[in-house]
């Protein structure tokens, strides 16, 4: 059987503890089930400040410069895909609306 997950969490370079439990999980699981295949989707992500526009352009300097697609294989069955994408939260663009003078 394969498992597919898609956490909302999940520890990557610049915080290892974020959502370390989801990792540990699957670890154990994958330990315990030698049966089963474990595949997790993850993204990391190029944030687009909109209010700091410099730390902007870093952003997409670095994505671009950056591998888009990586497979980790953590053992013989858990496989971790990650994906770059470019975002940005919706938090700052209505932030950034509402500061704006028209």
């Amino acid at each position: 059987m394969n498992i597919f997950v898609i956490p909302s969490w999940f520890p990557d370079e610049s915080d290892y503890i974020k959502g370390i439990f989801i990792r540990e999980q699957l670890e154990a699981l994958s330990e315990i089930n030698k049966q089963y295949r474990f595949f997790v989707s993850v993204s990391k992500n190029f944030n687009l400040p909109l209010k700091k526009p410099r730390k902007g352009i870093k952003s997409i300097i670095q994505y671009f410069n950056d591998d888009k697609f990586f497979i980790c294989n953590l053992n013989s069955n858990l496989t971790i895909f990650e994906n770059a994408v470019l975002s940005w939260s919706d938090k700052q663009v209505r932030a950034w609306n509402l500061d704006r003078e028209f």
